[in-house]
């Protein structure tokens, strides 16, 4: 590991030490955020001399940043359509797995041969943002709650409309960025 690498890691581990012993004393909520923001600056630079692998500590930040704002986009999307609409039918889920499906499919192929994206910032907005954002997961569960309350012909339509809708979403998403 770099000398640089150990020294401010060392100075940073022990800021944050310090951060949790001032948090109660600082209250607002603002100084603390741009305390830490003046902390992971210093990791970032610090870890940035650190590689893993052929990928540096900037990709790791920004693959789990995108991951983040996917997660959050997802959450919002389907709360938001669940006030919507009801909560009778899993409409959220389905509607973020379609639109992701249709993002994914498009950029997919924008980033690639229209705009040429280098690999660690595709893997960036495909896997962090998007792999966040769709949820296969939330999708199997939600249908096993359907089945589990009897609900066969709703569980039978979302296992459909979800399959049918992503796949012809994707390729729709596809046909678009060929088309540009």
């Amino acid at each position: 590991m770099p000398e640089r690498f150990c020294e401010l890691s060392g100075a940073t581990h022990a800021a944050f030490d310090q951060l949790a012993v001032d948090a109660e004393t600082m209250g607002d909520a603002r100084v603390i955020a741009e305390y830490v923001l003046s902390i992971m600056k210093n990791c970032i630079q610090c870890h940035a001399t650190y590689r893993f692998g052929k990928l540096d500590m900037y990709f790791w930040v920004a693959l789990g940043t995108a991951g983040a704002l996917g997660a959050m986009a997802r959450y919002g999307l389907t709360v938001w359509i669940a006030q919507q609409f009801g909560r009778g039918f899993p409409w959220g889920t389905l509607t973020v797995n379609v639109l992701g499906s249709a993002l994914m499919g498009f950029l997919a192929v924008f980033l690639l041969d229209r705009l040429h994206w280098p690999v660690e910032w595709r893997t960036v907005v495909l896997t962090g943002f998007l792999g966040a954002f769709t949820t296969f997961s939330a999708f199997s569960v939600d249908t096993i709650y359907l089945m589990e309350k009897g609900e066969w012909l709703k569980s039978g339509a979302y296992i459909l409309a979800s399959v049918a809708l992503c796949l012809l979403a994707a390729r729709l998403g596809m046909l678009g960025a060929e088309r540009l």
